[in-house]
């Protein structure tokens, strides 16, 4: 009977010593390592990681369907939802102010965004360091003096845009400044009009003119400057701002539209607009859409569905202070989108903002009124 105990004892010692040194090996040693898993076999708190990074590449890249692909791996009934519900966790949570952008902006992107999570972003306080001694003074001359609160009278809504126009590249190419110097404050109050003289220093013309679209009368080409101001081409502004964007529309009631006249590089905090009529003169009291600031109303049909407005001065010139939800980094794109909310119908300036760790870089945009 004792030697039965014997091996029964020795039995289970070796059971044990077996799986003592089993998990060593398996678990310690030599771990299983997995390669190739697919998302959708990712743990749930794995799956938020795959999500933030799915949203940090849209935020450089824009591309939404590449995002959308990405995101269907998770193979989720509802992938928008999704997004947006970790938008709001990081939101409650006082998360990272970068990621929790990216994911407001991927989920504003799928539809499923909020105005509480577009009123975050549009409303922290800007951060950006300088990196240069230029003082932005222009910002205090155009900031406007005439702000009403009521919304607009007008019932006119700009219709859906279709389609993207770039303008095409002027067949010589002016090359971004190479100086580390500042280019000098500009000293003018307003965007010219095109029918104004020259620029000085022009080193490029546009070439190109594009063809009317529907019942919409052609649009000539907008023209770009930078601070000198000197005149540049559609690479000099992509290679500088990035993802920048022109949606026309394709319904304009009346043969009227208001086109982009001019887009012009801005060291201050304020995004401005200037409108003009078809003669060139600034155009007062229009409202003018900014999206992707707080107070947003609602704009259905246009180029955005809800959008902070703001009305024109008597220069003509409507602006909205950026804040830290404003910056970006080319080429990437902005997140704010601008038009005309007038009777006429307004083409739209998308991926417009400041560019990161830069003193508030952006574009002001000029529309004008283009008939046939």
């Amino acid at each position: 009977m004792n030697a039965w105990k014997a091996v029964v004892v020795l039995l289970l010692v070796g059971v044990g010593l077996g799986l003592g040194l089993g998990f060593l090996i398996g678990w310690g040693l030599w771990p299983v390592e997995y390669f190739d898993t697919d998302p959708v076999d990712l743990k749930q708190e794995h799956k938020e990681e795959y999500i933030v990074l799915v949203s940090a590449s849209f935020s450089v890249d824009g591309d939404l369907e590449r995002a959308t692909v990405r995101l269907a791996k998770l193979e989720e009934d509802d992938i928008a939802q999704v997004v947006a519900d970790l938008a709001q966790k990081h939101l409650e949570r006082g998360e990272d102010v970068a990621v929790t952008r990216n994911l407001v902006m991927l989920a504003d992107a799928l539809g499923s965004g909020t105005v509480a999570m577009l009123a975050y972003v549009a409303t922290a306080t800007p951060v950006l360091t300088p990196t240069s001694t230029h003082t932005a003074t222009e910002a205090a001359t155009h900031t406007p003096t005439e702000t009403p609160t009521a919304p607009p009278t007008s019932t006119g809504v700009p219709p859906t845009p279709t389609h993207t126009r770039r303008p095409d590249a002027p067949t010589s190419t002016a090359p971004p400044p190479t100086n580390t110097t500042e280019p000098a404050t500009p000293t003018i109050t307003s965007v010219p009009p095109t029918n104004t003289p020259e620029p000085t220093a022009a080193t490029d013309t546009p070439t190109a003119t594009s063809e009317p679209t529907g019942s919409c009368p052609g649009r000539p080409d907008p023209v770009i400057l930078d601070t000198e101001p000197h005149r540049r081409d559609w690479a000099w502004l992509e290679q500088r701002f990035g993802g920048v964007g022109i949606q026309e529309t394709d319904s304009c009631p009346g043969g009227a539209v208001y086109a982009v006249d001019t887009l012009w590089e801005f060291h201050h905090v304020t995004l401005r607009v200037t409108v003009l009529d078809r003669h060139g003169n600034k155009v007062p009291n229009v409202p003018v859409a900014f999206f992707g600031f707080g107070d947003p109303i609602d704009t259905p049909g246009a180029c955005r569905p809800n959008a902070h407005v703001e009305y024109t001065n008597q220069d003509g010139e409507a602006g909205v202070p950026m804040g830290w939800g404003s910056a970006y980094a080319p080429p990437g794109a902005g997140y704010h989108a601008v038009w005309v909310m007038d009777s006429i119908a307004s083409d739209c300036v998308t991926g417009l903002g400041m560019v990161e760790y830069t003193d508030h870089w952006h574009l002001d945009v000029t529309f004008r009124e283009v008939s046939q």
